[in-house]
């Protein structure tokens, strides 16, 4: 054998070699379920299903394969092909070796999916059956969440509201962590009201909220229980607002100012909240405020300057301000209007923190718009694309703000722009005459 017919078999039997050890390395455990991961994660399916079944049905026995079984029902679901999601559940539930906790999540997936469909009925049996073999509490906990759910969504409130208070009785009892007990009876409360404020039932809802303050009350050791507390309080206040009884609300968050559960960092945000629920008493059809109406929000905005002049709250309320006075004394509201301008032009050049300049030229922007100066307002959104062309985000709101920005200009030339008749109708008449 020749040196080159030597050398051609040789390079053939090492490509052969390669190739056998190529395919064994490409039906390992890690590539098969990596592929399926690429495939998942590129929304391709379909290829996604083929091979974490792959998987499965070559290493049923390897630690991946609880992964691959959630994941290829996750595409089944995802497809919206409910019935072979749950199959693959079934088949899971159905491998001897799964510990009983396991069988019990794949139970609670097959209820999810059941109610995902709209099949209530054999969801709630699915659910029950967990909640009669579970030795812990966290399995009943869960299935009792997934039928408050199921039901609120099926505008079924009463028995969303019978699960919610099971969940509340199950925490009492069961759970030994207090911030686990408080975590969950806050979230079943505040589930509740909201299903509650769902269907008008602000009242009940209020309820709900003070049956809140009561458990963060009780709450001692929970780090996190003064936040809460806080919570309890501003959620019970917003359902005035929910209700549209704008007078309450607004007598209320000023009464909060002096609540004890209400923090300092808080308190100008409760006027934000009262001037909001002002603006929506006082406003008609037309969006405009009477004179007299137009004082009391200047009022609030400058109790806003007076008590927090240093902060970003001071400087947003001169604008508000600004653009509340600008028909009837100019004068002022461009003192205000610059004197805002001049604080955000500070935080620009000297950032407290990185996110705060492109904040601050925002804020410039929207000032401007609100003072209908729309030349000045479509500059200062020009800045900043020229500034954060590489945020997509910032040049997204950008864009939006200038595509306003148009609307309002062309709405405004076409209300100055005159009438037929007026702008060549004498004329046409007269030529009509001459004639």
């Amino acid at each position: 054998m020749n040196k080159q017919l030597r050398l051609a078999h040789w390079m053939f039997l090492t490509a052969a070699i390669l190739a056998i050890f190529a395919g064994c390395a490409q039906n390992t455990p890690d590539a098969v379920f990596n592929r399926g991961m690429k495939a998942y994660q590129e929304n391709d399916l379909i290829a996604a299903s083929i091979y974490f079944d792959d998987f499965i049905t070559k290493f049923p026995d390897n630690e991946r394969s609880w992964d691959a079984y959630n994941l290829l029902a996750l595409c089944y679901y995802r497809m919206r092909d409910f019935g072979s999601a749950r199959g693959v559940y079934e088949e899971l539930q159905n491998k001897g070796s799964l510990p009983a906790n396991m069988v019990l999540e794949c139970s609670q997936a097959i209820g999810r999916l059941y109610a995902e469909e709209g099949n209530l009925e054999k969801a709630q049996a699915v659910f029950e059956d967990v909640i009669e073999k579970a030795t812990g509490p966290e399995p009943k906990i869960n299935s009792y969440w997934m039928l408050a759910s199921m039901y609120g969504k099926q505008k079924q409130a009463e028995k969303a509201h019978e699960y919610l208070e099971t969940i509340l009785k199950v925490a009492d009892s069961d759970l030994e962590d207090v911030t686990t007990k408080v975590t969950t009876k806050l979230q079943a409360l505040e589930a509740s009201a909201d299903i509650y404020k769902a269907s008008d039932e602000f009242s009940k809802a209020r309820d709900e909220y003070a049956r809140s303050l009561d458990v963060a009350k009780s709450a001692t050791g929970v780090v996190w229980a003064t936040d809460a507390r806080q919570n309890a309080v501003i959620n019970w206040a917003n359902t005035y607002v929910s209700a549209g009884d704008y007078v309450s609300a607004a007598t209320i968050y000023d009464h909060l100012q002096n609540n004890p559960y209400i923090q300092d960092a808080v308190k100008p945000q409760l006027i934000v909240y009262k001037i909001q629920s002002l603006e929506r008493l006082f406003s008609g059809d037309d969006g405009k405020y009477t004179p007299e109406e137009t004082a009391v929000l200047v009022h609030e905005h400058h109790r806003m300057i007076d008590n927090y002049d240093n902060t970003d709250y001071g400087t947003n309320a001169r604008v508000e301000i600004a653009s509340l006075i600008k028909d009837t004394t100019p004068d002022e509201a461009k003192k205000l209007l610059d004197e805002a301008i001049a604080r955000y032009e500070k935080v620009i050049a000297e950032p407290p923190s990185p996110d705060k300049p492109v904040l601050a030229m925002f804020q410039i922007a929207n000032a401007y718009i609100k003072m209908e100066m729309w030349d000045q307002a479509e500059q200062a959104l020009e800045r900043i694309k020229l500034t954060y062309s590489d945020v997509p985000e910032a040049m997204k709101q950008a864009q939006a703000m200038v595509d306003y920005i148009q609307k309002q200009k062309a709405a405004a030339a076409e209300t100055a722009a005159p009438l037929p008749d007026e702008a060549g109708g004498d004329a046409a008449t007269g030529a009509e005459q001459g004639g």
